[in-house]
Formats: structure tokens, sequence, C-alpha cells
């Protein structure tokens, strides 16, 4: 009996406990009128038509001015790892081809977060372009610099060749008409005199042949001499040069007193018959330094971008 009494009470107990927590319950009334949060809308790939089909749900449900971007983003995750042309113009007309291309990268993810996906992947796209953008300037601009270095030196070595060519004077030039020859014959006579410590087999000029009243020279031509026995560190001598008859200082004036003839040293070979200095490459090396400088200051800038570009997007992934 006193067994039958204590199951009695327990059970009239255990459902005092019920009854008590079930009245004590709150309810909230905001929780009740709140609906539940729609489905997450996602592509359906277990099929061609449920693929085509849930493409279609999804492009419907955001806004008509995302709807471009929505297929876009699609095709663009679709062809982003393909390098065969036709592949990718199968994938535009086969839904099972585009299935394939896209299930693995966007299966459960809705159209929100494909976006972001997208953009993330373009963006890691502009600074990988950014990066080798980068390299590509840095490379160039170390050619130009290395450039640079050898056109100065060749600019000094131009230099010195003009200072050491000042040291070759030239005195008394003049020219006319040998009468005397069976044809009248133009002569370029001049002294020289050789001031540098070298000395001189073959000597390059220019000369030119002018009247001081006009603009247009009569001649401008140049002229080369090889010195038989040549000409000795501190040696002077006078020559009578007889240029080519025929040609373009047999047309200068014959009676004529008021011309004047410039002589300008450009080149001068030693005994060697090696080159010992030569001023006719000064202006193009001048010229030449000038445009690479302007290069490398472009490539510079072009290195500054890149690097402003790239810490753009650094600061963005972070």
């Amino acid at each position: 009996m006193k067994i039958f009494w204590k199951s009695c009470l327990v059970l009239t107990l255990f459902i005092m406990i019920i009854v008590t927590v079930t009245c004590n319950r709150k309810t909230d009334p905001k929780t009740e009128n709140t609906p539940s949060p729609p489905p997450k809308l996602v592509l359906d790939f277990s099929s061609d038509s449920a693929f085509q089909a849930s493409q279609e749900v999804m492009r419907v449900s955001i806004d008509s001015s995302d709807r471009e971007h929505f297929a876009e983003n699609l095709l663009y995750l679709a062809l982003e790892d393909v390098d065969n042309f036709f592949v990718g113009l199968a994938a535009l007309g086969n839904p099972a081809t585009l299935r394939g291309l896209l299930k693995d990268k966007i299966q459960g993810l809705s159209a929100s977060e494909i976006n972001i996906l997208v953009l993330s992947k373009k963006r890691l796209e502009r600074k990988a372009e950014a990066e080798s953008t980068l390299y590509g300037a840095k490379r160039d601009l170390d050619q130009k610099q290395t450039e640079i270095s050898k056109l100065k030196q060749e600019l000094n070595k131009a230099q010195k060749a003009k200072s050491e060519l000042r040291k070759i004077t030239i005195s008394n030039p003049s020219f006319y008409f040998n009468e005397e020859s069976y044809t009248a014959e133009p002569v370029i006579r001049f002294t020289i005199n050789n001031g540098t410590s070298h000395a001189i087999s073959k000597i390059y000029c220019n000369a030119v042949l002018k009247t001081p009243t006009r603009s247009i020279p009569w001649v401008d031509s140049g002229f080369n001499y090889e010195i038989r026995g040549g000409l000795e560190p501190g040696e002077e001598t006078t020559w009578g040069l007889l240029p080519n008859k025929y040609g373009e200082w047999a047309e200068a004036p014959k009676h004529r007193d008021d011309m004047e003839l410039a002589i300008s040293v450009l080149e001068v070979e030693g005994a060697d018959g090696k080159s010992l200095f030569d001023v006719r490459s000064l202006s193009n090396i001048v010229s030449q330094l000038e445009d690479a400088r302007e290069a490398a200051e472009k490539l510079q800038n072009r290195v500054k971008r890149c690097e402003l570009g790239i810490a753009i997007y650094e600061n963005d992934e972070n």
C-alpha cells in the first residue's frame, strides 16, 4: 500500500511541475508576429532544366538594374578558367556545359554572394595586372638607366674629344680655282698645327664657303685627308688640297672676291689608324641622352602609379 501511495505522490508532483512551467511561460508578441525569413535563393544544379529554371527565378528576384550584371557574373565565372575559344563558345549555348563550369564555384551562393565573389576575383585580377605592369616598368627603367649611364660615358668621351680637337688649329683658310691647270681646279688651302700630344695620320673636316652678306653658303661639305708621313705633336704645315673637280666645289663661283672659307676639324686618327678624337657624334649623343632621361622620368611615374594602385588593392583586401 505504501508503494502505491508513493507512486501516486510522484505522479501528482510531476503533473504539478508540468502545469507550473506551462503557466509561467511568457510569450513575446513581437516574436509571434515576425514572419520567418525567406529561404536563401540559390541556383539548382541537379539538372539542366532545374538549372535554367533557377537562373530565371534568381534573375527575376533581383533589381532590374542588376539583372544584366547577374548574367555577366555567370558568364565571367564560367569562362575565367577556359583557354579554349570553342569551349567558351559552347558554354554560351549549352546549359549542361555552363552548369558544369559553374557548379563547383557558386553552388549554394545567392545572387549577392555571387556578385561579391566576382568583384573579389576582378580586384585580384587588376592587382595582378598592376603587379605585372610594375615588374615590366621596373625592368624597362633599369634598362633605361643603364642606357643613360652608357650615354653619359659617351658624352664625356665626346666632350673630351671636342676639347682635344680645339688644340688642332686651322689658320689662313682660303678657296680658289687654279687657273694654270688645263681645267680650272678648285683648291682648299689652309695651315694646320697639331697642338695635341698625339701623332695624326688622317684628318676629317667640314668646310663652309660663304659670302658674309648671304644667308645660304655656296658650299657646305665634308672632306678628309690622309697625311703622308703624319703630323707629329707640335708640327705645323700648309696644305693645298684638291677636292673633286666634278663635285660641288667645282660649282662654286669663280670670280667673286667676297667669299670666306671656314674649316672645322671633326675627327682625327692616330698613328695606328684608329680614331683618336671624334666630335661628330656629340650632338647625337646629347639628343639621345635627353630622350632617354625623358623616357626614364615617364617610367618612374608609371612605377609610382603601379605601386600606389597595388597599395590600394592590398588595403581593400585588409
